[in-house]
């Protein structure tokens, strides 16, 4: 009889706090509640009651208690920012459709919780004392947990938010170049989680200032942090600049002083070949064809796949492409490797971002209903 008292507590407790939650918010403004401290105090309470629950009664994730009011915060500011156009916030964000999505994902999962617990707090002698047996909560908890870790890895980082928003349009440009790589989103083919890797990374050596913070999350061990002055540097870890490339990419950057994350060697060398590569196959594209880009985008996407379309047919016959062609193929063998070490290096984090990109990628970006479903235990 305790063990079901102290199991049905918790969900007790969660309920009394969305309760005092609502309470306030019937009584008061939005704009007042923004500035009420016992509104913040509640809802940090209702956050830790929830992650009390998560870590008893949701064995089918991770059970974790650490996720924070501050993720919810930063999900709720993000799209208030949206809708007000605040230029601070959404100017520096390529896409923040992708930002909105992940952000409603957060807001939206926490208010389906609260949703179950005014449900709930009419059937608590029906509860399993097992919580862990109550499929209602348990699906409510999965959902929460899910996108509260997202949240706080993609909502809550701006720079990381930065990055995401940054690739997903390349993505959606690179499906509009190879519509094979489209064919492969449309039916989820296992070949797209194969293909997806090799693009990430093409982009991030195309513009390493805007997806470095989530490269690095993903293999911290291919950075270091130094301070470093001058536009280009031969040192480990040092920021490098094109010196030359295809005019229609970004210029080289200006002299500047920095401290912080820059890659290692090893990246910095194929961030050099790249931009190498890139150059030498601008020379050989022709005029009215597709770009160097769209070319180094069909062979990530064609890989060793037999019967797929010709990456270089539209090159410039001539020696010219006979060295790019060489190139080419030299750059993305290189890649395969860096693929394998992206996707098997923290295969957790991977599968969670991959995730994330294919799904603001494929998302139209309109409003997302909140859940309708029948209530369950």
């Amino acid at each position: 009889m305790k063990v079901q008292q102290r199991a049905r507590g918790l969900v007790a407790q969660a309920v009394e706090c969305e309760q005092r939650l609502s309470a306030l918010e019937a009584r008061h403004s939005e704009e007042e509640l923004s500035e009420l401290p016992a509104y913040q105090v509640e809802k940090r309470a209702l956050v830790q009651s929830i992650g009390k629950l998560n870590s008893v009664a949701n064995i089918q994730r991770k059970g974790r208690d650490d996720l924070s009011v501050g993720i919810l915060d930063a999900a709720c500011e993000l799209l208030e920012a949206c809708e007000s156009g605040h230029r601070n916030v959404v100017a520096p964000l390529v896409q923040p459709g992708a930002a909105r999505l992940l952000a409603e994902q957060v807001v939206e999962s926490f208010e389906e919780l609260r949703d179950y617990l005014d449900e709930v707090s009419n059937h608590l002698d029906l509860l399993h004392p097992h919580l862990c047996q109550n499929e209602g909560l348990v699906a409510q908890l999965v959902r929460w947990e899910e996108t509260w870790e997202i949240g706080a890895r993609y909502v809550h980082n701006e720079d990381v938010l930065g990055a995401v928003c940054y690739l997903v349009p390349q993505l959606r440009s690179a499906q509009r170049a190879e519509p094979a790589l489209a064919a492969m989103a449309e039916d989820c083919d296992a070949e797209l989680f194969l293909v997806l890797p090799r693009i990430v990374l093409l982009c991030l050596l195309a513009d390493p200032a805007k997806a470095i913070e989530l490269i690095r999350r993903l293999l911290p061990h291919r950075f270091v942090n130094r301070s470093l002055t001058g536009r280009r540097s031969a040192q480990p870890g040092g920021r490098m600049a094109r010196s030359s490339s295809n005019p229609d990419l970004a210029a080289a950057g200006e002299a500047r002083t920095e401290m912080g994350p820059c890659m290692g060697p090893e990246l910095q060398a194929v961030t050099e070949k790249f931009w190498r590569t890139e150059l030498v196959l601008s020379k050989a594209v022709a005029a009215e064809g597709p770009s160097a880009w769209e070319v180094l985008i069909r062979r990530a996407v064609s890989g060793t796949s037999q019967g797929t379309s010709d990456p270089y047919a539209d090159l410039v016959a001539g020696p010219q492409k006979d060295k790019a062609v060489a190139l080419v193929e030299e750059l993305m063998h290189e890649l395969e490797a860096w693929s394998m070490e992206l996707q098997r290096h923290s295969a957790e984090d991977w599968n969670e971002c991959i995730n994330v990109l294919v799904q603001c990628t494929s998302s139209g970006g309109g409003e997302k209903s909140r859940s309708s479903s029948e209530f369950s235990l």
